[in-house]
């Protein structure tokens, strides 16, 4: 019936209804005049039923035929140039491969960007001829699927083609798609394109890697550079200097950093503390000349690693940048290596050397100050047990406006200690005493990443903590200069959850972070300091059981730093803490605040406030006019009034305690010998006593 139909009648049909009929008994004048819409019904049996040309009579217009439809003939070559290119890529969804391979070149070329339909496996069909037919574009929109296409296809690719891949597609290449390529394919790689190149990848080049371009061996990530086979390496010659230093930093060998220039050393900065302590063993003297303090600094426990001779070169500036915990892992012949340098350890370094490598330095090498410190003014006791693991990489990316760096780390430990330590120091007419006492146990792990850009810095971390600490301690300091009394006792239990995030835009400097947490705590704090620079004061007491979440800022910039922290609890607690500070020394003004209160619902506030005059004059031209104007005169108004009224009010009533002292002088010589029973008496009561409320603790928090 529909084939007595006219053209016009034709016309009038929808989709539905051409569904049924048979189209093949339809005349070419008939099927000329069926739209894109009409066709979106037809079958895969009425579509193949046409002859080849009642199939170009359907128009150039077929973008309506369902896939399956398309799927079903049986030779896509029988549809006319301007049809193929009609198809969508949706259309070429069902087409086989034994469809695909009849198509000529023209026909290829005509399905234009809409080829990245053809299901992978149909990919696979396509001749080097067809390959070749192929135009960057059609290259780029198939992405991934380039890895369906024959080896030897592959190898066909000319410079246009190949230099249209993705470096998503470069990376969806198999290792047989990789080790086809050429010398001219390879050195056509981009730096943006090696981005996307696997491990694996890089090795399936073979010798073929020296063909390589700079620009893509310099664009190799830490990852990447792993890949290359110790072979490889060598058949890179001179290109591998090339390669980027943060690369190579976790994969090199000893032997390999021994190879590296000074001026390579120096270019690593801070990151040289991603190398491993065996390849620090390779750096030589002349390298490590080369480090700045801040790289010495970043090696943290790290510089262990550095040979006798290479610790011998360390000038005076990158020996007072050995940390603490650097000093606690060198051995006595590295501490010994130091020489006269350790007069330039700062003396919490020097407290950290061990009792064995003290014992092994020559006489005269420590100044009788260090002496002092370390054999005449400290009795102590600790134990501590570390462990943990970490991992890290690094990658770089090339950008119009720059390289971008990207660093990355996890890690997992745990810390248990117990300590007793307690110093007496009499300068002068001054006396300082301090002791503490405690145990701690802390279990973590976290994530950090960060990303550079020029002068642009993000750096982001994530850290859950698992927390048990019981500590004591006490201050005591009288003198000319003033007075400091603080005292403290904390017992607390906690799980804590702590995410930051750290911008910095040259001397802008922006933390962000943010904490919750779950706790049972007990502690008691007071303190109590007056001198020439200071004036603080802090007291409270609290305890409880509760959970709490707390957010702080920090912007620091042009020698201004602004702190604020607050935060809000609730639980079974109750407590108040409030405390101030206000300071000005060498140039720096100190001011901050803290408050909190519990009593079931609990607040906290915390407000610093941090000026450095000498950095505020120098920041910048305008900037720097106001600040040496206004700021420096309050300064000076703060300098006089702690230099002034308040130090001579002091003064007097130094002077007046130092009269009472004398007149009592004789009484307190007479009474010395009974004091010292006494005294004897009374420590052992409060010893007795401090036990006591120790255990009396631990049965309280034991039975929360």
């Amino acid at each position: 019936r529909v084939a007595s139909l006219s053209v016009s009648a034709m016309a009038s049909l929808d989709a539905a209804q051409l569904a049924g009929a048979t189209l093949n008994a339809l005349s070419t004048t008939q099927l000329g005049g069926l739209t894109a819409a009409q066709l979106t019904n037809v079958t895969a049996a009425q579509i193949a039923s046409l002859t080849t040309p009642q199939l170009q009579a359907l128009g150039d217009d077929v973008s309506g035929l369902p896939a399956g439809a398309v799927g079903a003939l049986l030779n896509l070559g029988n549809l006319t140039i301007a049809q193929l290119g009609a198809l969508m890529a949706s259309q070429l969804q069902e087409v086989q491969a034994d469809r695909i391979f009849v198509l000529s070149a023209a026909q290829i070329t005509a399905l234009n960007t809409d080829i990245s339909g053809l299901p992978a496996a149909s990919l696979l069909g396509l001749s080097v001829t067809q390959v070749d037919a192929l135009s960057p574009a059609q290259i780029t929109a198939m992405g991934v699927k380039v890895a369906a296409l024959s080896p030897v296809a592959m190898a066909s690719l000319d410079a246009s083609q190949f230099g249209a891949l993705s470096p998503v597609a470069i990376h969806a290449l198999t290792g047989a798609q990789v080790a086809a390529l050429d010398a001219a394919q390879l050195g056509a790689l981009t730096a943006r394109q090696a981005d996307g190149l696997s491990a694996s990848q890089i090795r399936a080049m073979g010798s073929h890697v020296v063909a390589l371009g700079v620009d893509a061996i310099a664009s190799l990530n830490s990852l990447q550079v792993a890949g290359l086979t110790p072979a490889q390496m060598v058949q890179l010659g001179t290109k591998a200097s090339a390669i980027s230093p943060l690369a190579l930093l976790p994969n090199l060998t000893s032997d390999k950093v021994d190879d590296m220039t000074p001026r390579q050393v120096l270019l690593l900065g801070d990151y040289i503390s991603l190398l491993p302590v065996a390849a620090l063993s390779g750096l030589t003297a002349q390298q490590v000349d080369a480090m700045l303090p801040s790289q010495v600094a970043a090696l943290g426990v790290n510089i262990s690693g550095l040979s006798a001779a290479a610790l011998a070169s360390l000038d005076k500036a990158q020996i007072a940048a050995i940390t603490p915990a650097g000093m606690a892992t060198m051995s006595p012949a590295q501490v010994q290596s130091l020489g006269s340098g350790l007069a330039y350890l700062s003396n919490l370094a020097l407290a950290f050397i061990s009792p064995n490598a003290v014992g092994s330095l020559p006489p005269g090498v420590l100044s009788s100050e260090q002496e002092s410190f370390l054999t005449n003014k400290e009795a102590s006791v600790s134990a501590e047990f570390t462990a943990g693991v970490g991992l890290s990489g690094s990658a770089s990316l090339s950008t119009p406006i720059g390289t971008v760096s990207f660093n990355a780390s996890a890690h997992a430990g745990m810390q248990a200690s117990a300590f007793a330590q307690g110093t007496i120091e009499i300068t002068g007419n001054s006396i300082t005493m301090k002791g503490s006492a405690g145990a701690s146990f802390t279990a973590s792990v976290g994530v950090d990443g960060s990303i550079q850009l020029g002068p642009l810095g993000v750096h982001s971390a994530v850290e859950l903590r698992a927390i048990a600490m019981v500590l004591a301690s006490a201050e005591c300091n009288f003198g000319p200069g003033g007075v400091k009394i603080a005292a403290s006792v904390c017992a607390r239990v906690a799980v804590e959850l702590e995410a930051k995030v750290n911008l910095t835009f040259g001397p802008l400097q922006v933390e962000s972070k943010a904490k919750v947490y779950a706790e049972a705590f007990a502690e008691a704090a007071g303190r109590f300091q007056v001198d020439d620079h200071h004036l603080a004061a802090k007291a409270g007491a609290q305890a409880g059981i509760g959970v709490g979440a707390e957010a702080g800022e920090s912007i620091s910039m042009g020698g201004v730093t602004v702190t604020a922290t607050a935060g809000a609890s609730i639980g079974y607690q109750v407590g108040v803490d409030v405390g101030g500070a206000i300071g000005y020394e060498d140039g720096k003004i100190s001011v901050g605040q803290s408050f909190d209160l519990k009593f079931l619902i609990g607040i906290h506030i915390d407000i610093n406030l941090d000026i450095d005059i000498a950095e505020l004059t120098d920041f910048a031209g305008d900037v720097g006019e106001f600040l040496t104007t206004d700021v420096a005169n309050y300064a000076n108004v703060a300098v006089d009034f702690l230099t002034g009224d308040f130090a001579d009010n002091a003064m007097t009533a130094i002077n007046a305690v130092e009269d009472t002292a004398k007149a009592a002088a004789k009484a307190v010589t007479d009474a010395a010998n009974a004091a010292a029973k006494a005294v004897t008496d009374a420590a052992n009561a409060a010893v007795n006593a401090a036990r006591d409320a120790a255990n009396a603790a631990g049965n309280w928090i034991r039975s929360i």
